[in-house]
């Protein structure tokens, strides 16, 4: 009899234990989940004019620091010319 009762607890135990684990897996997929769909959300929902002006900003900064920088470079080659 004893030797049945021990076998019967150790079955509940592992069934406890594995049950502790599916909740944890579970609870960490869930957090997941909820992280994916704030980024998808941060991403998806970005205002689309602020985003153009930003991008029409950058470029235009770009583009003038690429003039300023080869009106530099031309006068310095025509010192040295």
């Amino acid at each position: 009899m004893q030797k049945s009762l021990d076998v019967a607890n150790i079955a509940v135990t592992d069934n406890g234990t594995r049950t502790k684990r599916l909740d944890l897996i579970n609870s960490r997929l869930m957090d997941q989940t909820t992280t994916f769909k704030t980024l998808q959300s941060d991403n998806e929902d970005i205002d689309l004019a602020e985003a153009a002006t930003q991008l029409t900003t950058a470029q235009i900064t770009y583009e003038a620091s690429l003039m300023a920088t080869g009106k530099i470079s031309q006068t310095s080659l025509m010192n040295y010319i």
